[in-house]
C-alpha cells in the first residue's frame, strides 16, 4: 500500500506533467514532521498550525483544500478540527486517498468542470457545526495527554 507521501507525490509529479499552468497554484504547505523542540516551537512562532490540509489548490479566484490519506488512513482530532474551522469559514476540504482522485479533480477543475461531481471526497468533518465538538475532543485528549506524562 502508498503512503500519503507516495500518494501526494505521484499525484503532483503528474499534475505538474500534465498541466504545468497550475504551477505555484497547487502546493503543499509542510506542516509535520519530527522536529526537535527549539525548532518545532519557532514554527508554532512561524503560523504553524497542527492539522492544516496537505494541499492547497488555487484556481480562478477560489481556493481548494485537499487532504490526502491511505485507504486506511484516518484523520486526527486536529486535522477535524481544521476542517470544520474552515468550513465554518466557507472552505470544503476533500478527502482523496488516491493520486487518480487527485489528478482528477485538479483536472476538472482547470478545465472549468462540475466540481459537484466531487462532493462525495467532502471531508466528513468539513461541518462547522462540529468546530465545538472537536475543541472539546482536542481538550480532552491533551489533558489526558498531561495526566499520563505526570
Amino acid at each position: 500500500m502508498q503512503t500519503e507521501a507516495k500518494i501526494q507525490q505521484d499525484a503532483f509529479t503528474e499534475i505538474r506533467n500534465r498541466l504545468p499552468k497550475t504551477y505555484g497554484c497547487l502546493f503543499h504547505v509542510p506542516n509535520g514532521g519530527i522536529r526537535d523542540a527549539i525548532t518545532a516551537t519557532f514554527m508554532r512562532g512561524a503560523g504553524v498550525v497542527r492539522g492544516i490540509q496537505d494541499l492547497m489548490f488555487i484556481w480562478a479566484c477560489k481556493v481548494y483544500l485537499i487532504e490526502v490519506k491511505t485507504p486506511t488512513g484516518h484523520c486526527s482530532t486536529d486535522q477535524k478540527l481544521i476542517h470544520a474551522v474552515h468550513a465554518s469559514h466557507g472552505f470544503k476540504t476533500y478527502l482523496f486517498t488516491t493520486s487518480h482522485d487527485i489528478i482528477s479533480f485538479v483536472e476538472t477543475v482547470v478545465a472549468g468542470g462540475d466540481i459537484r461531481l466531487f462532493d462525495l471526497f467532502i471531508s466528513p468533518f468539513s461541518n462547522a457545526e462540529l468546530v465545538d465538538k472537536y475543541k472539546a475532543e482536542l481538550r480532552a485528549e491533551r489533558i489526558r495527554k498531561l495526566n499520563k506524562a505526570a
